[in-house]
């Protein structure tokens, strides 16, 4: 005899009745997800069959034999996991999102795929397709892209398609929260508040959501991610200390690691797309230091390098990798430090990191190669390097690195003096694309301060978005502006609140501003 038949047989008290009808409503009212599985059992019959694609937020997937936590709200972003289910999968299924290949990171029970959505997708309704084989199989799925901005104490996020800027969300306040980075994939942001390091999940139902804290061991003033490595750093003067991401929702801490006395006094700095090193500007002599810090018990100097040895007052202002992490780029020009002097030229200068020649194997260095003037530009601000997707080996031909564009933002050197910081006349900014020939573009938008500003990936129309400060009317307003480089560009600018007076006051700290990849 089995129990359950004579279990239902058995009659029920009323109570008992109502107990179980609330029950099974509430476990009926989420998503179920299925357990992950081993696809070594897994066999492929017939071909693929796309049948449902669901969004699981950023957590990472379990280990096989327990349920998937997915956090689902019908739209998935770079760094964000796509439960996709169907039939005929195989054990190596290769998958793609928008025609980029992502990466399989789990199986389920029912032969469903959990794959990470990569880098540079487009917007909107996207094919996510199963290949096995020659056969393929595919469903539509929307995706968007965030960009974050941090500004006094509050964290926003907001959907960018085309020159539209939609809120995700409420902002989450985060007081005392001064710098800003996002992890590798894009899934959650970092933020420095205090002596904490804030973990928010960009995925999260409702928009972002502070899910972790760790306790920071330097006085950071700065926070750096690397875009091809799960590692950020949290920057200070002489020293950082580095979180390993590959759980972006519980990164793990190393200890403070002292930086060589060469950095002493940097204001700016960057990491490698790697993780692996560090370019720090000083203003005092116009230097870039470079340090190894890829093992963090043993920092090591790579270079110290003057790249304005002429020069007699600060004039460096911000500092990037390139994207494949053999060149520094410095920015440099007019500052609050400069203006007693007289108007100077705004400058790229390019310094290479690599093996020198006859130097013993393994050894790297940072050596100066050029410096170049930006024709036609205004005080310089924030340098930008649009972030790239890896090179297809012995496919792509790489554009040489002095005529490779870069973007910046700059101001009118009035602004610098602090002439338009009562508002008493329209603010004014530019936005400059250019190169080291000197060639260039310029866009220029009235009333604009422009503070820092991050590429969108988009194959048709480049894009950028910047945070910055309109003054019209009387009326000072900070937010957030996205710039199609079209012929002729185009702005578009959201306000989101008055802006204070330490936008429009030198250093013109307008807030940090994140873009996922």
């Amino acid at each position: 005899m089995r129990a359950a038949p004579l279990a239902r047989a058995l009659p029920l008290p009323p109570v008992a009745i109502a107990l179980a009808i609330v029950s099974t409503v509430a476990a009926g009212c989420g998503p179920s997800w299925p357990e992950v599985d081993n696809p070594r059992w897994m066999n492929s019959v017939g071909s693929p069959r796309v049948r449902k694609v669901r969004d699981l937020g950023t957590r990472v997937p379990p280990q096989p034999g327990q349920a998937l936590q997915g956090e689902s709200d019908g739209v998935a972003s770079p760094g964000e996991y796509l439960l996709i289910e169907g039939a005929g999968f195989g054990k190596s299924p290769a998958v793609t999102v928008d025609g980029k290949a992502a990466e399989v990171v789990a199986r389920t029970v029912g032969a469903g795929i959990v794959a990470r959505v990569p880098p540079a997708v487009g917007v909107g309704p996207r094919p996510v397709e199963v290949a096995v084989g020659d056969a393929t199989s595919a469903a539509p799925f929307p995706l968007r892209r965030l960009a974050v901005t941090l500004h006094e104490g509050a964290l926003r996020a907001f959907a960018i398609d085309g020159e539209a800027a939609t809120p995700v969300g409420a902002p989450l306040p985060l007081p005392g929260g001064r710098a800003l980075a996002l992890s590798s994939d894009g899934g959650y942001a970092y933020v420095v508040a205090g002596s904490r390091l804030l973990v928010i999940d960009l995925g999260a139902a409702g928009g972002p959501k502070q899910v972790a804290t760790r306790d920071l061991r330097v006085p950071a003033t700065l926070l750096l991610g690397a875009t091809r490595a799960p590692r950020v750093v949290a920057f200070s003067d002489g020293a950082v200390q580095i979180f390993d991401t590959q759980d972006p929702r519980a990164p793990a801490p190393y200890q403070a690691t002292p930086l060589p006395p060469e950095t002493k006094g940097a204001t700016r700095a960057d990491l490698d797309p790697d993780g692996n090193r560090v370019a720090a500007i000083v203003p005092e002599g116009n230097r870039v230091v470079v340090v190894d810090i890829a093992k963090p018990t043993r920092p090591r100097l790579l270079g110290d390098v003057g790249v304005l040895p002429e020069a007699r007052v600060p004039l460096v202002r911000d500092v990037r990798f390139a994207p494949e992490g053999d060149l520094v780029r410095v920015l440099s020009g007019d500052g609050p430090a400069s203006l007693s002097v007289g108007t100077q030229p705004t400058r790229l200068s390019l310094v290479k990191v690599e093996h020198p020649e006859g130097a013993p194997e393994g050894e790297v260095q940072a050596t100066p190669w050029l410096t170049a003037q930006l024709a036609a530009a205004w005080a310089p601000m924030r340098l930008e390097t649009l972030r790239m997707p890896p090179l297809a080996s012995g496919a792509t031909i790489r554009l040489p690195p002095e005529k490779a564009p870069v973007r910046f933002t700059s101001v009118l050197g009035a602004l610098l003096a602090g002439k338009a910081a009562q508002g008493a006349e329209p603010l004014q900014g530019a936005l400059d694309q250019g190169d080291a020939t000197g060639e260039g573009l310029r866009v220029v938008e009235p009333r604009l301060l422009l503070g820092a500003a991050a590429g969108l990936p988009n194959a048709v129309v480049e894009s950028l978005v910047a945070v910055g400060v309109r003054a019209e009317g009387g009326k000072r307003e900070w937010g957030l502006a996205v710039i199609t480089l079209s012929k002729p560009p185009s702005f578009h600018f959201t306000a989101l609140g008055e802006s204070p007076a330490r936008d429009v006051t030198p250093p013109l700290a307008t807030g940090e501003l994140v873009v996922q990849p």
